[in-house]
């Protein structure tokens, strides 16, 4: 038994070793939060992304600095269309947040929100309602991408992603034309 012990511990010990090593020669692909440049997008390389779908956008700085865009044209029932950049590091950005306001509109309830959202409705989009769900609170759309580089073929990814977003704002602005 106390065999079994001894070479249990030494097994443990081992792996153990062999877990730092590895986890030391991959450290750099760890980096979170805008520092890497493998998943972190620039300011730039996302207004080229908006830019190859054929819509112009006026750049802003949030409170804490971060990039957000406005887009200059919105579409019929929505006030705004913006693109937030967060978890911002000296190589860009890792998180994309598309973001559409429909302001306030009563007649939606919150089961037509919850069936949007509903996984078999199949958006990639979700809806909300800012304040009380049963209130007048704005209606809006959000989606959220992340670990996106500033390669050409991340910048046709972004370029697709928000392409199918403003999709899915449109469909959901004919919603609200019938209901």
């Amino acid at each position: 038994m106390k065999v079994w012990n001894k070479s249990w511990v030494v097994s443990i010990m081992a792996v153990s070793l062999a877990s730092v090593f590895i986890l030391s020669a991959h450290a750099g692909e760890l980096v979170m939060g805008g520092d890497s440049p493998r998943v972190s997008v620039t300011a730039e390389a996302v207004k080229t992304a908006v830019t190859r779908l054929g819509h112009k956008v006026t750049e802003f700085k949030d409170a804490k600095g971060n990039p957000h865009f406005v887009f200059d044209k919105t579409v019929e029932n929505v006030k705004d269309i913006a693109v937030f950049m967060a978890d911002c590091g000296d190589a860009g950005c890792s998180d994309v947040v598309l973001y559409a306001d429909f302001g306030v509109v009563k007649k939606i309830k919150p089961e037509q929100l919850n069936n949007w959202n509903h996984i078999s409705n199949m958006q990639r989009s979700k809806a909300f309602r800012s304040g009380n769900v049963d209130g007048e609170g704005p209606v809006g759309l959000s989606l959220a991408i992340s670990f996106l580089g500033d390669s050409e073929l991340d910048q046709d990814r972004l370029a697709m992603q928000i392409g199918l977003f403003l999709v899915e704002v449109g469909i959901f602005s004919s919603e609200i034309d019938h209901l």
